[in-house]
């Protein structure tokens, strides 16, 4: 079971180290009109980095309205 876990990450995962690394994951959410993003940390600086970049590239070039997150 670790092993298929393993395996899953290594082939889905995307790396993010500058937001053009956002790119394959704006072009996996084509002409979605909802973006559902989830992360399991709840308050590192590195997703919250993440997230912005997202949702700006969200905003920017597809369109989105509005942005809606739960947090404390």
């Amino acid at each position: 079971m670790q092993n298929n876990l393993i395996q899953s990450i290594q082939t889905h995962a995307l790396p993010f180290e500058t937001e053009a690394d956002l790119t394959p994951l704006m072009t996996k959410i084509g002409d979605a009109k909802i973006v559902l993003l989830g992360e399991s940390s709840h308050g590192t600086s590195e997703f919250y980095k993440v997230r912005a970049a997202l949702s700006k590239r969200l905003i920017e070039e597809k369109g989105f309205h509005a942005i809606t997150v739960e947090g404390d």
